[in-house]
């Protein structure tokens, strides 16, 4: 049945929208309430929002909107219901009902539909998608399914999700002492929020002004702690106080909004319009600024250099990509000097774009040899793409090339993609990213430990005899077998990380001597079969450490 609603949503949805109409039609005809005539005209819009969702986005986004609204209407009848029969005491107060339904049935909208999305994804699809969790759990090593037909939505909520675990100002990164006073004070501030909330909502005697806006106040102070309370928890005390103000400052706008629309209302039908318009136009600017800021903050791309040209590529596609249904490839070509120069502005601009149209950036090629910029992106559909094809008429001026192509396993995005020597350069810049901002002297030479990794003990314990016959030659101050075949058991890693060599060199840090020193034993690790791990500086080996210590003299070394 869930198939046939899905392969034959035009009729179902033209059925849904014909007899909500003619219910609505047939309502507003036999009646002269104006009371009923309001409730047919809303209950025929939202029945007719939802068949479009239905026709449009598929039957999962159908139901999921589906439920959204009846919930609502459940939520209004049941306020009703209390109201009119007198089911509360009369010291709780007007809005008393109105509170106890938010209470009841939010939590409802907050879970139920979108579990029934997923459900009905499931059993049309056949398959279980793919969570947060999972992809997490592949990006650290771990064994889980294969990480392919990751859906868009889920893909932006991992990019929000890593980026804000990666903040300065992220919990899992504070002291113990420190994480528990952030935690006790953001509890502190939620339930004085929901306090506020739930007092705002059933004393509606408070002495603040308005008279059908008396717990305004109340209420959306409370709900800008709590907002301000969630900040605290992810970015810290700042950001919060930030927060906090802006909120405050918005809700005294819209409060002075609502009043002067009152007052239009009563005297003068053309103000009141020109009101609701200038209203309007500044939310929206203020959405506008605020969803461009997180685009230019989430949005931003990894860059390095490769092979003489200058890559940018998103990060948090690495971890999931291919997207699913994302299979057409829009490759966009400049030939002027002046947008391949600095193509900074540019980019910033495209992934608003690209986010407010659910297209996907996946990131650039720059020639400064050449003078040219090559910027790839990924669209769903061919609506889609003439959107983008008419942004960049509209933006970009000069000499540009527009091609589109099928790239299903997204080959394009992989040759942009670091090499296996830029990763190991990226890493050195990170750490010593790491040890400029934690003080280190770096003028003294420091132990510096490589590690290499391998699926099987043979080819580990081969390569570990040929870097204890080349030790004197490559100065490396000792090397030893590390067996993790039981903490990759115990942990699910993938079986790559079972078996690890570690060796130990002693140099003065410095970009150019990490690149060099890095450089040089990932030329050793890859003809051996292994993958050059991680680098870890200030710490030395034991030979207790080794478990497979090693006599015998060593084979010719492996070809490169």
């Amino acid at each position: 049945m869930l198939q046939k609603l899905e392969q034959k949503r035009t009729p179902w949805a033209l059925l849904l929208i014909l007899s909500s109409l003619a219910l609505a039609g047939s309502g507003w005809h036999f009646t002269d309430d104006t009371l009923i005539r309001g409730a047919l005209l809303f209950l025929g819009t939202g029945t007719v929002m939802i068949a479009l969702i239905y026709r449009i986005f598929g039957l999962a986004k159908g139901i999921r909107w589906l439920l959204y609204w009846v919930l609502l209407l459940l939520g209004i009848g049941f306020s009703l219901v209390l109201d009119l029969n007198h089911l509360l005491p009369t010291f709780l107060g007007d809005s008393a009902s109105t509170t106890i339904t938010n209470i009841v049935f939010i939590p409802l909208m907050l879970f139920l539909p979108p579990a029934a999305d997923r459900w009905i994804t499931h059993r049309l699809t056949g398959e279980t998608p793919i969570a947060l969790e999972e992809i997490r759990r592949n990006q650290e090593g771990m064994k889980t399914r294969p990480i392919c037909g990751v859906d868009y939505e889920t893909h932006q909520k991992y990019k929000a999700m890593t980026y804000t675990v990666n903040q300065p100002g992220n919990l899992l990164e504070l002291t113990g002492s420190a994480r528990i006073l952030r935690i006790f004070i953001a509890s502190l501030t939620m339930l004085l929020s929901v306090g506020l909330i739930i007092f705002g909502g059933i004393r509606t005697d408070s002495p603040f002004p308005g008279h059908a806006y008396q717990a305004v106040w109340i209420v959306g102070i409370g709900f800008c702690l709590l907002f301000s309370s969630i900040f605290l928890l992810d970015q810290g005390y700042l950001k919060s106080l930030l927060i906090l103000s802006l909120c405050i400052l918005l809700l005294g706008i819209l409060y002075g909004i609502v009043e002067l629309l009152i007052r239009t209302w009563q005297s003068s039908l053309p103000l009141f319009v020109i009101i609701v318009l200038l209203a309007g136009i500044f939310f929206s600017s203020v959405v506008l600024l605020l969803r461009q800021y997180s685009v230019r903050r989430h949005g931003s791309l990894m860059r390095f250099e490769q092979n003489g040209t200058i890559h940018r590529v998103d990060p948090f596609l690495q971890d999931t990509f291919p997207i699913k249904h994302y299979q057409r490839l829009c490759r966009v070509t400049l030939s002027d000097l002046e947008s391949a120069a600095d193509p900074e502005p540019l980019h910033h601009r495209l992934a608003l774009f690209s986010n407010n149209h659910a297209i996907l950036l996946a990131g650039s090629r720059q020639d400064p040899a050449q003078k040219t910029l090559t910027i790839l992106l990924y669209c769903k559909t061919e609506a889609q793409v003439h959107q983008l094809q008419r942004w960049l008429k509209r933006h970009l001026s000069g000499s540009v090339q527009f091609q589109t192509l099928d790239d299903t396993d997204w080959s394009a995005f992989h040759e942009l993609m670091p090499s296996d020597r830029t990763k190991v350069r990226l890493i050195n810049e990170m750490v010593l990213f790491d040890l400029e901002e934690a003080g280190e002297d770096l003028t003294d030479p420091k132990p510096v430990i490589f590690s290499a990794a391998f699926a099987e003990q043979e080819p580990a314990l081969a390569f570990l005899r040929h870097l204890r016959s080349i030790a004197s030659e490559q100065s490396f101050d000792q090397a030893i077998y590390v067996d993790n075949t039981a903490h990759v058991r115990d942990h699910g890693l993938a079986e790559k990380f079972s078996h690890a060599i570690e060796v130990q060199k002693t140099f003065r840090i410095s970009k150019a001597w990490l690149d060099i020193e890095a450089l040089k034993f990932l030329e050793l690790v890859t003809p051996a079969g292994g993958t050059f791990e991680t680098l870890i500086v200030d710490e030395v080996l034991h030979p207790e450490d080794d478990d497979h210590p090693l006599t015998e003299q060593a084979p010719s070394p492996p070809e490169s």
